[in-house]
Formats: C-alpha cells, structure tokens, sequence
C-alpha cells in the first residue's frame, strides 16, 4: 500500500458516492474546483470526495459539483485517484476517479490559492480499503436482480447481464453509486465497515423502495 496524504482537497458533491475500488465520473466547472483537479493533476492525483451534511444544493445533473462554499461536511469521505482527465471546449474538466481509501476529516486547514477547501484527514482506519475487491461475499443475486426488475432504477440500456457477470463486491459498489437514493442513504453505505455489510444495507434500502412503490399502486 502507498502511504496515505494527510491532507487532502475536498470536492463536495451531494448525492455523489465513491467507494474504494469503484469509479465516478465528475464534471468540474467553478473555478475553484477547476484549480483543485489542476492542482491534484500537478501532484498525487488525489482529490477527496465528501458529502455536505445538509444535502446541500443539487446542481444540474446527477454528477455536478456542489456549490454551497463553506457548507459543513459529513465526518467520512473517500479519495480518488484521477485515471481520466480531459478538457472540455468549454473550459470545464472531466474526470474519472477510481475510489482509493476513506478518510476521516479533521481540522480544516487553509483554503487553497485556487479556492478549494482543504483539511487534514486520518486514513488508517481505512488501510484495508486498498486491499482487491472480494470476489464472492455470498451476495443473494437472485432476490437482487429480482429486486432491481421491480423498481427499474437503473436506465432502461443499462446492461443488467454485464452488471452480474462482475464479482460480488463490484457488484454492490455499482448499485450503490448508481441508484437513487438518498444523500443520507449513499452516505450510508459509504460508511458500512466492509463490503459485507454494505451489501445488507444495499439490499435494505431497495426493499424500502420496492415496498414504498408497492403502496403507491
């Protein structure tokens, strides 16, 4: 394993999940964050993804950065590690992150010349985060897919047969980022210990929705 930074740039986006080993496309375009992914670019290409707590204002698309400024901020996030960048002709930048290690914040330190906030972060806890995905955690993938057929929440190309054909914990990290659920939901997940129990909390959450949608009809 590398060795962790122990401050990261914060990227706050409501709504937006990354977990360790999975990928999140972003599109940065307040100046601000444009300096983060220039500055990351510049040095470990890492860029922590966190939540506000309060949901925070939801910008134009799912994947839009959040644009609150100081707004206060959940106690666990995510880094990624850029493995894609492009500049787009209109002057915003794309990325792709590949979700390395949570974090815990702690004391915010001085914002950045470019105007992002940064803040010191403790990963140890998370060091297992770097370990290869599990292959097999015994996921019900029958009820699962079941499940998913009810609610259709995953768009109508989505290539269900291509999802189940990845391991387990891949699996549950791509339902996890692509469903609808709620920030305090993805949080949720973000912070279950293991993929085990992420897998339970996922499974829970779609049969809250498939009972919900069930009352409704």
């Amino acid at each position: 394993m590398n060795a962790f930074p122990t401050t990261l740039p914060l990227f706050p986006v409501s709504g937006a999940l990354l977990l360790p080993h999975a990928r999140l496309p972003l599109v940065a375009f307040e100046p601000r964050y444009i300096a983060l992914v220039e500055d990351a670019l510049g040095t470990n290409r890492l860029i922590g993804m966190i939540q506000p707590q309060d949901g925070g204002r939801k910008a134009e698309g799912s994947k839009a950065e959040e644009t609150q400024g100081a707004a206060p901020l959940y106690r666990i996030g995510c880094a990624g590690r850029i493995v894609r960048y492009e500049e787009l002709e209109d002057g915003k930048r794309f990325v792709v992150l590949k979700g390395v290690r949570r974090f815990r914040r702690a004391q915010e330190q001085a914002t950045a010349e470019g105007g992002y906030r940064r803040f010191a972060v403790e990963g140890e806890e998370f060091a297992l985060d770097e370990v290869a995905p599990i292959v097999d955690i015994a996921l019900p993938r029958e009820r699962l897919r079941r499940v998913l057929q009810e609610l259709s929440v995953l768009p109508d190309d989505f290539d269900i047969a291509s999802l189940f054909a990845c391991g387990d914990e891949e699996v549950v990290n791509l339902l996890s980022i692509l469903c609808p659920f709620a920030p305090s939901e993805k949080q949720a997940l973000l912070e279950e210990p293991s993929s085990v129990e992420r897998s339970r909390t996922l499974l829970t959450l779609l049969d809250m929705q498939a009972a919900a949608s069930s009352t409704r009809h």
